[in-house]
């Protein structure tokens, strides 16, 4: 695949993953999120992925080296936030766990626009 083919797939890929993120995030703020919600299990997956070394989604795996490039949030605590979005009786997520959510939400943002920019 070009690189010119690249950028257009990846821009779409962070789209999708912050779109997930803003409504989940709206969910657990809200107190109405659930383990079993597909959305939520989708989210849980691509937080543990930023932590994997063997992803295969580019996209992942530029939002991973931005999170530790920037250091305020690291992808092996987004990683441990994604096993509790997915174990069965956490419901509720604490504000700190939200605050680093809100975090990778503009990481999404800031790698849309890197994407964006290069189509």
């Amino acid at each position: 695949m070009s690189q010119a083919a690249i950028f257009p797939v990846m821009y779409k890929e962070v789209r999708d993953y912050a779109e997930l993120l803003d409504k989940v995030l709206i969910e657990l703020k809200g107190g109405t999120g659930q383990p079993q919600d597909e959305e939520r299990k989708r989210l849980a997956h691509f937080l543990t992925e930023l932590a994997s070394a063997n992803t295969r989604s580019l996209a992942t795996r530029m939002v991973s080296r931005l999170l530790r490039n920037e250091g305020r949030v690291t992808p092996q605590k987004l990683a441990a936030i994604g096993v509790k979005l997915n174990s069965p009786g956490v419901a509720a997520i604490d504000q700190t766990m939200i605050s680093q959510l809100e975090e990778l939400a503009r990481a999404l943002e800031q790698e849309q626009a890197v994407a964006m920019a290069r189509i």
